[in-house]
């Protein structure tokens, strides 16, 4: 996973991805918010139709905030909660049909 802190970083790393599928994390976003990923990732979609990206929301240690980004289909999403809690989001999130990282696992 790579992770980006905003537009320019993203469009470097998928203007460089030369056919390789990549994987995406936000910085955490109890910061910048859902709404801004979630339309940086819905820009990158449109600038770059044709790269395989996953863009993975970075909640943290929140786990309403990731139960919300879920709720919103923000999928991927990592999140660095008690393994009960993480247990729990990822039913949830394979439910969705997306998938949880775990927090210390996501991104350097």
């Amino acid at each position: 996973m790579i992770r980006v802190a905003g537009l320019d970083d993203a469009h470097a790393v998928l203007a460089n991805a030369q056919g390789q599928a990549v994987t995406l994390i936000s910085p955490p976003l109890s910061q910048p918010g859902l709404g801004w990923w979630r339309e940086l990732v819905r820009a990158l979609r449109a600038e770059f139709p044709h790269v395989d990206f996953q863009a993975v929301a970075d909640c943290g240690p929140s786990a309403g905030l990731a139960l919300a980004a879920l709720r919103a289909g923000l999928g991927p999403v990592a999140a660095e909660v008690p393994a009960d809690v993480w247990d729990k989001l990822n039913d949830i999130a394979t439910q969705a049909g997306t998938w949880m990282a775990k927090g210390e696992d996501a991104a350097p």
